[in-house]
């Protein structure tokens, strides 16, 4: 949008787009027989929003308006349920590889006073599930491999920018904003009463991964001959603004429950069930405000993630009669990263320069990895249950004055609330000819 005029001028640009799909692969109620069988959802949605301004008031106001909003919400399955499957491989596998990109600028010029905002919003909430329920799974030949795996690696990008320049007064604002969460799920379980049967299993691999990346930018310029004032909001969450862990809104599963298998006499005799999540955040604001009397400046930077990692195996029975093959390995991996920074620049020739920034960042995450009420006879068992979260933080203020005071200030609040649980018990009876090891740990880290 581009307006101008001899006297006053002002513009608005908006975009809107809001995106609901289910993609969904399924096996229900089949009797198949062949060397390998799979069901496969994938979604590879790509988002693109772009606004952006120029105002230009010659005589006196020039003011301008930018806003582009997105909402994805994605459900992706891939599924087999209530059938009889005889094969080699047996794979259910859903992934999203969502992007969106979102970019929002403006440009105000006036002679007397200038204005200028932008707004750059992204929301997500997406479900990915794999899963396999009632089913009897059964090999073709020597042994049966089972894979049961979730894949989130969504990236999403917030970019606001904006410029006011007047010889009186200019005044700029920008904002980014990311927020949602995803639940991502790979699940072995019953359906209904109907438990899950896999006979002469070489692997079982039940993994749920997330790997989101958000990026949220802000900047301004504000320029004038008299008073300039700017700020700028960068906010990126993952699960939410709560910080409850109770209402965390990203979830990570992994988990066989109410499931008999029976490993083979051949094969690798693996039995995986690992969830991960490895989402990165990283938050920008900066902005510089320069007028000859006094310039004004602001940044915020935001970034929350409250979320939950499970591997769980639950009555579920390996070898209940006998035979100590399989390699059990039950993981929960929960690394967070947050990088955030707030910059201000404030300078004035005469008269006052003041800049604050100000860095809030906060990881609440829950990790745990369980073994409850199954009955098994393996060679090894390990439980493990790992959380790293980690902040990093860097916070730049200058302001200057040639005549007057030039004061500059930088805030940081960091906090992290780190849960991890490895545990084996609720009746879980294990016989296992080499070690069961049940493994904790954690490594959190700040840094400014």
């Amino acid at each position: 949008v581009v307006a101008g005029s001899n006297g006053n001028a002002a513009g608005a640009a908006i975009n809107i787009a809001d995106i609901d799909n289910d993609f969904t692969a399924s096996i229900q109620n089949a009797d198949i027989k062949a060397d390998t069988v799979l069901a496969e959802a994938d979604a590879d949605t790509l988002l693109v929003g772009a606004s952006g301004g120029i105002a230009a008031g010659t005589k006196t106001f020039g003011g301008m308006g930018s806003v582009t909003w997105q909402d994805i919400d994605n459900d992706v399955t891939a599924q087999f349920v209530n059938s009889q499957i005889t094969t080699n491989a047996a794979t259910a596998k859903a992934d999203n590889n969502t992007q969106a990109i979102n970019v929002a600028g403006s440009v105000s010029v006036g002679k007397s006073a200038a204005a200028g905002a932008t707004l750059a919003y992204n929301a997500l909430d997406n479900t990915i599930g794999a899963y396999m329920k009632g089913n009897s799974i059964t090999a073709l030949g020597d042994d049966v491999d089972v894979v049961v795996d979730a894949d989130n690696t969504g990236k999403v990008y917030g970019i606001g920018a904006g410029v006011s320049a007047s010889t009186k007064a200019a005044i700029n604002g920008s904002v980014a904003v990311n927020r949602g969460g995803s639940n991502t799920e790979a699940v072995i379980d019953k359906r209904d009463e109907k438990k899950s049967y896999i006979e002469d299993a070489g692997t079982v691999k039940v993994t749920a991964d997330d790997d989101t990346y958000r990026l949220a930018v802000v900047g301004s310029v504000s320029a004038s001959g008299k008073a300039a004032v700017g700020g700028g909001v960068a906010y990126n969450d993952v699960g939410g603004s709560s910080a409850g862990s109770e209402s965390n809104g990203q979830n990570t599963l992994a988990a066989i429950k109410n499931t008999d298998i029976t490993m083979a006499d051949n094969g690798e005799h693996d039995v995986t069930v690992k969830a991960d999540d490895a989402s990165k955040l990283m938050t920008i604001a900066a902005g510089v405000a320069a007028a000859a009397t006094a310039g004004v400046q602001g940044s915020a930077a935001t970034s929350l993630v409250n979320k939950n990692v499970s591997a769980l195996v639950e009555n579920a029975d390996i070898d209940e009669s006998g035979g100590s093959l399989a390699e059990v390995t039950v993981d929960a991996q929960n690394n967070s990263q947050i990088t955030s920074s707030a910059d201000t620049g404030s300078f004035a020739a005469q008269g006052a320069g003041v800049g604050a920034g100000v860095a809030v960042n906060r990881i609440v995450q829950q990790t745990n990895a369980a073994v409850n009420g199954s009955q098994m006879n393996v060679k090894d068992l390990m439980v493990h249950a790992n959380g790293t979260p980690r902040i990093e933080n860097v916070g730049v203020g200058v302001a200057a004055a040639g005549q007057g005071a030039g004061v500059a200030g930088s805030v940081s609040v960091n906090m992290i609330d780190n849960d991890v649980t490895a545990h084996i018990g609720s009746g879980a009876n294990i016989a296992a000819d080499g070690s069961v090891g049940v493994v904790a740990t954690s490594d959190e880290q700040i840094s400014n």
